[in-house]
């Protein structure tokens, strides 16, 4: 009797085993996919938030790889978060479900704040961070500031110091009040800025010192506040120094200003100079030396 009942136990062990590996087999087989499945859980709502113009809500969703018939178990949110993400123009990307059937998506798109022209060709924007990115197919952005010559350079750590400095002047002349047209650097490497008003140039030499050098061009531009018409071009590339470059015809105004301490007070900045632009007539030796207004000796950046 005991060793059949030793084996009547050991048979219903065993059967009770095989019918608990038939019952997970039969639930991961048809049931938990039936379930899953079920049309209870199909998406039947996507919301969609993009603050660009240029994508179709529909597209943001068929990028995701969401499309009729997928359900909620179906989508993967960091799969959908990377492709979202792809395009230059987009920031950030976040995607959420919510039971039973709904997923959100929303897309933020990077702010502008220059503009710049690449070797593919059309105009491009720049953010904060300086990334270059396009959005839509705009052929360019006049109502920003363009960002140019940083392109140049041969080795792509230039182009990318190059990129920085340009910033790093526009973002310092923002924010002193300014509104910038244009930032360049030449093939020389000399960096220019060229505010809206006063329409002038105003050189950084070579290795900007920038927040000194915009100091400086507060100091100067403040001081000539009534004589911006006769500047060409303001040299900041001196340690200390400024040379103010006159317009044509410009040349005595600038003269009597500094002469006169013209809005400057009796403390006129160290080194203000005033050179003229020259006439296309090739000038005798007298008009080259009265021309040709020298700034004090200082360390030249360019």
């Amino acid at each position: 009797m005991g060793l059949l009942d030793a084996s009547r136990r050991g048979l219903l062990r065993a059967t009770m085993a095989a019918l608990a590996c038939a019952l997970v087999y039969g639930l991961h087989a048809y049931a938990i996919p039936a379930v899953l499945g079920h049309s209870y859980f199909e998406l039947r709502t996507i919301k969609v938030a993009c603050d660009s113009r240029t994508v179709a809500p529909q597209e943001l969703a068929l990028r995701a790889g969401l499309t009729k018939g997928t359900t909620i178990w179906e989508v993967d949110t960091e799969r959908a978060e990377s492709a979202l993400s792809k395009p230059s123009w987009v920031r950030e990307a976040k995607v959420a479900r919510r039971f039973p059937a709904q997923v959100s998506l929303k897309v933020f798109r990077r702010s502008p704040v220059a503009a710049t022209f690449t070797a593919e060709g059309g105009a491009f924007f720049i953010d904060a961070d300086g990334v270059v990115f396009r959005e839509g197919e705009e052929e360019g952005y006049p109502d920003l500031p363009y960002l140019t010559g940083w392109l140049d350079a041969v080795k792509q750590g230039e182009r990318m110091a190059r990129l920085r400095t340009l910033m790093a002047l526009l973002e310092g002349a923002v924010e002193r009040g300014y509104t910038i047209s244009q930032v360049d650097v030449d093939d020389r490497g000399v960096y220019r800025l060229f505010p809206e008003t006063p329409r002038i140039a105003v050189s950084f030499g070579t290795k900007p010192d920038v927040e000194g050098g915009l100091r400086r061009m507060d100091t100067v531009l403040s001081a000539l506040s009534g004589s911006h018409g006769a500047i060409r071009e303001l040299d900041l590339a001196f340690d200390e120094r400024v040379v103010v470059k006159a317009a044509r015809g410009g040349l005595p105004e600038l003269l009597m200003a500094k002469a006169g301490h013209a809005d400057f007070g009796e403390n006129p900045p160290a080194g203000l100079a005033a050179a003229r632009k020259t006439d296309p007539v090739a000038p005798g030796p007298d008009m080259i030396e009265a021309g040709e207004a020298v700034a004090e000796q200082g360390s030249h950046r360019g």
